[in-house]
């Protein structure tokens, strides 16, 4: 099994430690107000700045396949609330045979990568949606 480093659990206590440290800065005067409010207003302006770039990423980064495929993914999830649930459960998801992913069959599949594969296909391969479907009753595919 190979290890590798997360970095969305070391940018949240990352965050949080800069947030704790801001506050402790501030209640104690050991910053001026003044330089907080600009040091806010330079993360919010350097934020609204770099908006284009990441609209840029977002039509062509290596997620593009997946934020096109996102809407029919959404819809499909709001249409398992608009209909009543199955009258007797099909069957039990089995989460933990899910989440062994050795062979990464279990993904949801890009569909850059699946070309001829039609916006019904797409959410079939998500475990998430067939996971909501087995709480709601209906058929769903085990991955």
């Amino acid at each position: 099994m190979r290890a590798f480093y997360y970095w969305i659990p070391a940018t949240v206590l990352a965050l949080i430690g800069v947030a704790v440290a801001v506050d402790i800065f501030i209640k104690r005067s050991l910053v001026p107000f003044w330089m907080s409010r600009l040091f806010l207003a330079a993360a919010f302006l350097g934020n609204l700045t770099s908006l284009p770039e990441h609209y840029n990423v977002i039509r062509s980064g290596h997620l593009t396949g997946y934020m096109s495929a996102a809407p029919f993914l959404l819809t499909a999830i709001k249409d398992l609330y608009e209909n009543p649930p199955g009258p007797a459960p099909v069957g039990k998801f089995d989460t933990i045979a899910s989440s062994r992913n050795e062979e990464h069959r279990r993904l949801l599949y890009d569909p850059l990568d699946h070309q001829g594969m039609t916006p019904e296909e797409f959410v079939s391969t998500s475990t998430f949606y067939n996971w909501l479907r087995s709480k709601r009753n209906l058929e769903f595919r085990q991955p």
